[in-house]
């Protein structure tokens, strides 16, 4: 199974590529890199696919892919969208065979309240389902859950930026072994662009566990960007998430091809 999955995802990685080949050349956004990255508060039309493995004693792999539609014209304020992602998980208990699956299916509305060429600043509401198949379950969330964020990125000129959110998630319903859910998020990122193709991010997650008697944790996620289909139009990056507070977790590494239209 694990061979299969990995055909599909590249499959379709080869058949992006090709795709945006053909656009045609534009002045893409300043904040084109958090678009790429699917950024909620980065509002544009965007099709993209991700793929993160986590290491750890039973390694597990998983497939998304995000779509975000945005909802009438964007005039700098005032701005709304709607965002859908659907994972497919792969499980690798290592004590026995892989197993793969749907995962839970996400919803997102988001809404810009300051877009120019210093600021970008909105917020965004998640829902997310408990829609896993049963084969993969152990490594899904098993509870309906919600969040609600909000944040900025302020252009700093010269191919900076600086971006800072927080959000708050919790449970609607209880996971069958995960229980509830109630954490803080935050996050702040520094990005540079260091030439029309190329830009690097150091971005640092903080959560409160709420749940979990305010159990404290945190992480950096340092990525790379490139620009493929030239003005912003097509992106391919890579990330790994790296825990800070216990060596024995686990590190995420991730990737990604985004088409923005």
């Amino acid at each position: 199974m694990k061979t299969g999955f990995r055909s599909v995802s590249v499959k379709v990685a080869v058949w992006c590529l090709i795709t945006a080949a053909a656009a045609p050349a534009e002045e893409g956004l300043w904040y084109e890199t958090e678009a790429a990255a699917g950024d909620p508060l980065a509002l544009v039309n965007r099709v993209g696919l991700g793929f993160d493995h986590t290491e750890a004693t039973a390694p597990r792999e998983k497939l998304t892919l995000g779509v975000t539609w945005t909802l009438g014209q964007k005039t700098g304020r005032h701005d709304w969208a709607l965002g859908a992602e659907i994972p497919l998980l792969l499980n690798q208990p290592g004590s026995s065979d892989s197993e793969e699956g749907v995962g839970d299916f996400k919803l997102r509305l988001a809404h810009t309240w300051i877009e120019n060429e210093t600021w970008l600043a909105g917020s965004y509401v998640d829902a997310e389902f408990d829609t896993a198949a049963s084969n993969v379950e152990a490594i899904a969330n098993q509870r309906n859950q919600l969040t609600v964020g909000t944040g900025f990125i302020r252009n700093l000129n010269h191919g900076w930026a600086f971006g800072a959110a927080a959000q708050y998630g919790w449970s609607v319903s209880e996971g069958v072994t995960n229980g509830d859910k109630s954490e803080i998020e935050f996050r702040a990122g520094l990005r540079k662009k260091l030439s029309e193709a190329w830009s690097v991010t150091a971005l640092h997650k903080s959560i409160v566990n709420l749940a979990a008697g305010n159990r404290y944790t945190s992480a950096v996620e340092p990525s790379v960007t490139w620009d493929v289909g030239r003005g912003g139009k097509f992106n391919v990056f890579a990330a790994c998430e790296l825990p800070l507070e216990n060596g024995r977790e686990d590190f995420t590494a991730k990737a990604g091809i985004a088409w923005v239209y």
